[in-house]
C-alpha cells in the first residue's frame, strides 16, 4: 500500500491537468459541442455519443477537477485512515461530493437506469452491462459520470491506497428502489470484486463506493467482513446453492464463518465514500424504506496491470478486450481509450 505522499501535487509531479475545453470536446459531435458552448452545466449526452473518446474532466461543469496545486494536500488520506485500510480492508467516511452534486448525479441514475436502458435508445450499446438495478459504463454516456472519475479527492486517495499511478478500470451505478419494487431483489450477495477481474493480472485493484443518498441499514448499506481481504480468492459459490445474501457461507471455513458473523455496516451520509480491497468480502441488503438508495462505484487499477484474458477468458465478460499480457491502456489496441490514466505517469 502507498504512502501519504504520492504526488501532492503539481503537474510536474505527475498530477494531470485538464486539457482546454476545446481540445476535450473536439471528439464530440457538433451538436454536443454547441451545448457545452452555452456555458452552463450539461449532465447528459444520452444521444449515443461515446464519451470514452474524451480523456479529462470538464464536460459536465459539475466539478472542480483541477484545484490549485497547493490545495491537493487537503485531499490526502491520513496515516490513521491508511492503517484502517491495511488492518480491515476498507476505509470509509471520505467526503467526495457535495449534497448538490449528489442530487444531480442521483437524478442522472434515474434517467440512465430508465430511458437510457431501453433497447432502442441510441446510447444502449455503450453500456458494458445493464440491469435496472445496476449498470456499468455510465462514464461513456453521461457527462456527470464521465467527470466523476477525475475528482481530486478520489484520485489522490486511490494513488495512496494502490501505491502508484492510477488507471481507470470501469464504473457502476446502483439503484435500490423505494420499498424495493423488485420484490426484495435489490440485495447483493456477499462477494469479492476480484472474482470478476481475474482476466487481469497482477491483483492491484481498488474500489471506491460513493453514496448519492443517505445510507442506512434500513435502505441497504454496504456490509464488510473486516479482515477478509487476507483470505485469498475464495472458491466460487456452488451453482446449485440457494441465491441468498449469505450464500458465500457454503465455501467458508469454520473460522471464516465466525468472522462473517462480525460484519460491519457502513452507514454514511450522501457524498461520502468507502474504499475497499479487491478481496474484501462485502454485500448489501434490500431497501426497506420509502426512499431510493442510489450509489456510484469507481473501480481502478495500479498502472502496469495487464490483460490475463488468455488464462481466464470467461471472466472478461463485456469488459473491453485487451490482448493477453498487454498493459491496460498501453497495449496498442483500439480499446486502450477505455482505460484512461487518472493520476501519475504511464509505464
Amino acid at each position: 500500500l502507498g504512502s501519504r505522499e504520492p504526488c501532492l501535487a503539481s503537474p510536474s509531479a505527475g498530477c494531470p491537468t485538464p486539457a482546454p475545453m476545446g481540445s476535450l470536446t473536439r471528439a464530440l459531435p457538433k451538436r454536443l459541442q454547441a451545448s457545452l458552448a452555452l456555458g452552463r452545466p450539461v449532465l447528459r449526452s444520452c444521444n449515443g455519443a461515446d464519451l470514452s473518446k474524451v480523456h479529462g474532466p470538464g464536460l459536465s461543469g459539475l466539478f472542480d477537477a483541477s484545484p490549485p496545486s497547493a490545495d491537493w494536500e487537503k485531499f490526502a488520506l491520513t496515516d490513521d485512515q491508511l492503517r484502517h485500510f491495511n488492518e480491515k480492508g476498507y476505509v470509509s467516511g471520505i467526503r467526495l461530493l457535495s449534497d448538490e452534486q449528489c442530487d444531480a448525479l442521483a437524478a442522472e441514475v434515474d434517467t440512465l437506469l430508465g430511458a437510457v436502458g431501453e433497447r432502442d435508445h441510441p446510447a444502449r450499446p455503450l453500456w458494458y452491462a445493464y440491469h435496472p438495478l445496476v449498470a456499468s459504463g455510465a462514464w461513456r454516456i453521461s457527462f456527470g459520470f464521465h467527470d466523476l472519475m477525475w475528482l481530486p479527492a478520489f484520485r489522490l486517495a486511490s494513488y495512496q491506497l494502490l501505491g502508484g499511478s492510477v488507471r481507470f478500470l470501469h464504473d457502476q451505478i446502483f439503484n435500490k428502489p423505494a420499498r424495493d419494487r423488485y420484490a426484495g431483489a435489490s440485495w447483493f450477495g456477499f462477494h469479492q470484486d476480484f472474482s470478476y477481474w481475474s482476466w487481469t493480472a497482477p491483483m492491484a485493484h481498488l474500489t471506491c463506493w460513493v453514496a448519492l443518498d443517505d445510507v442506512s441499514a434500513a435502505n441497504g448499506c454496504l456490509q464488510y467482513v473486516p479482515g477478509s481481504h487476507r483470505w485469498g480468492l475464495l472458491p466460487p459459490v456452488p451453482a446449485d446453492a440457494s441465491p441468498t445474501l449469505d450464500a458465500v457461507n457454503a465455501v467458508l471455513t469454520p473460522e471464516q464463518r465466525s468472522a462473517f458473523g462480525r460484519t460491519e455496516r457502513v452507514e454514511v451520509r450522501k457524498g461520502f465514500g468507502s474504499f475497499h480491497h479487491p478481496l474484501m468480502l462485502h454485500g448489501s441488503d434490500s431497501n426497506a424504506t420509502d426512499r431510493p438508495r442510489r450509489a456510484a462505484v469507481l473501480n481502478v487499477v495500479r498502472e502496469g496491470v495487464t490483460s490475463n484474458f488468455g488464462m481466464h477468458p470467461a471472466t472478461l465478460g463485456s469488459f473491453p478486450f485487451i490482448p493477453q499480457g498487454e498493459p491496460l491502456g498501453r497495449s496498442g489496441h483500439a480499446n486502450d481509450r477505455m482505460y484512461p490514466l487518472l493520476l501519475g505517469s504511464p509505464g
